[in-house]
């Protein structure tokens, strides 16, 4: 039976896991992401991914030293959403701007909006790869002016491994310069984020091989044979894939926040504009998302300020044990319709 190595980066925690073909979850490893804050900005975060990089590859050298007797026939990667590591000149990794990123937000109101909706299936956010990459050039141009290209948290593995650039229909559609019609990269929207003087990364299908595994890759993960990494994808669409979901059907994925998707054969466009519509796998479907907001990334905030050196199990143990709750606390919310959250949250308790 064949054995595979998933990489999973999310928001708050990136996880290794070694599977088997038949869904049998043999181990998991997992460590706590790290950010900045950029003090040139209201609201900026970045991380370094010369970090994340060690840490993925020291959990995927711990996992195959506890597994001697298993050959990895294959590796994979799913990434979380809207988060890219920009790649210099010299073809190093070198910055990364994640999803809870919001540098743009100053100067969205100078990008013309007309057809953006219509072309990306969401409105004009900082939320998006395109207006982090804006901001970036606004205030911190030492950097990006270093940018030659990116890539997703999914993809960006397969560089690692590889040193093959690639990026997957469902995480270039998060990116707002990519039109999910043509499923193609966008030179107007490149244009009306100023961004053209970026080399937009090459697309490629979830499931294609990427390549295999760099000489000095195997020789720090401690192996001989070759390993051929095959494309993930963003982790709401592999999630959904995992579940089995067909077309016409509803999914909540829980994750960072909690998206409630559908898939369609066909593009839909609200006239309203109340929902996103995501590039499916390979661009072969389109997923339909209306979404709350943060909800697993306040639980681990709640948790570290709480809760320090309590695990998960634990206080999910504790939390099963409580019967009657006499105070909910609500720390904010999202009007996902009307694109906008609401800053004021508070106590609810019986009086």
């Amino acid at each position: 039976m064949k054995h595979y190595m998933i990489v999973d980066i999310g928001t708050g925690n990136s996880r290794v896991a070694l599977v088997r073909e038949d869904g049998a979850l043999i181990c998991v490893k997992t460590f706590e992401n790290i950010y900045y804050i950029d003090e040139a900005y209201e609201d900026a975060q970045y991380f370094d991914p010369s970090f994340w990089k060690r840490n993925i590859l020291g959990l995927c050298r711990e996992i195959i030293h506890m597994y001697p007797n298993i050959t990895i026939d294959a590796i994979s990667s799913s990434g979380a959403r809207e988060s890219i590591v920009l790649i210099n000149r010299k073809q190093e990794d070198f910055y990364g701007l994640p999803n809870i990123d919001n540098r743009g937000r100053a100067w969205m109101a100078e990008i013309q909006k007309d057809g953006i909706y219509e072309k990306t299936g969401r409105w004009v956010t900082e939320d998006f790869p395109a207006a982090k990459l804006m901001g970036l050039s606004k205030r911190r141009k030492e950097i990006f002016d270093q940018v030659q290209t990116f890539t997703s948290l999914s993809e960006w593995i397969g560089y690692v491994l590889c040193g093959k650039l690639a990026i997957e229909p469902s995480q270039a559609c998060e990116t707002q310069l990519y039109d999910i019609g043509t499923q193609q990269w966008s030179e107007e929207l490149i244009k009306r984020f100023k961004l053209e003087q970026l080399t937009m990364p090459p697309l490629l299908n979830a499931g294609s091989l990427l390549g295999f595994m760099r000489e000095d890759i195997k020789e720090q993960l401690g192996i001989a044979y070759d390993i051929p990494f095959l494309l993930g994808g963003a982790d709401t669409q592999v999630a959904v894939l995992g579940a089995g979901m067909q077309e016409g059907d509803i999914a909540v994925v829980s994750g960072t926040t909690s998206p409630v998707v559908t898939l369609r054969t066909e593009r839909y466009c609200d006239p309203q504009e109340r929902c996103w519509t995501d590039s499916w796998l390979k661009g072969s479907m389109y997923q339909m998302e209306t979404n709350p907001g943060v909800t697993g990334l306040n639980y681990q905030r709640i948790r570290n300020l709480l809760f320090d050196g309590v695990s998960y199990e634990d206080l999910e143990a504790a939390l099963k044990e409580v019967n009657n709750i006499k105070c909910t606390a609500s720390f904010s919310s999202l009007d996902f319709e009307h694109a906008c959250g609401y800053k004021n949250g508070g106590f609810f308790m019986r009086p």
